[in-house]
């Protein structure tokens, strides 16, 4: 279910897997979840610039994920985690740094094949 409000500007540049858009759902549902992880994106690159804050960011999504994920020992822990491990946290830091992003860093380039 996404948010209702039209402030969200939240694309993620390619889908590689169900995981990552259920993460991207857990983020954009919630308001004020959604506003804490944008200023974390806007603070990295701040502090780092666009091409670190891209690895920061999704490290610390990855992280916060991975300390949500409460299963019981054995089996369903190892299923957990070995889902946790198909989300693309890279293209969830670059769909909350685009906003952020006055270089052109995250533009759409062309690929130009020689002739």
């Amino acid at each position: 279910m996404l948010r209702e409000d039209s402030n969200v500007d939240f694309i993620l540049p390619i889908m590689t897997s169900h995981e990552t858009v259920a993460v991207m759902q857990w983020l954009v549902t919630d308001p004020q979840h959604f506003a804490h992880w944008s200023e974390k994106a806007e603070e990295m690159v701040q502090r780092y610039g666009m091409e670190m804050a891209t690895h920061q960011l999704s490290a610390l999504l990855c992280d916060r994920v991975m300390s949500d994920v409460e299963c019981a020992p054995g089996l369903g822990q190892t299923l957990m985690e070995a889902t946790v491990r198909r989300v693309n946290f890279i293209e969830l830091a670059v769909a909350l740094l685009r906003p952020y992003d006055v270089s052109g860093y995250f533009d759409w380039q062309l690929i130009e094949e020689d002739a």
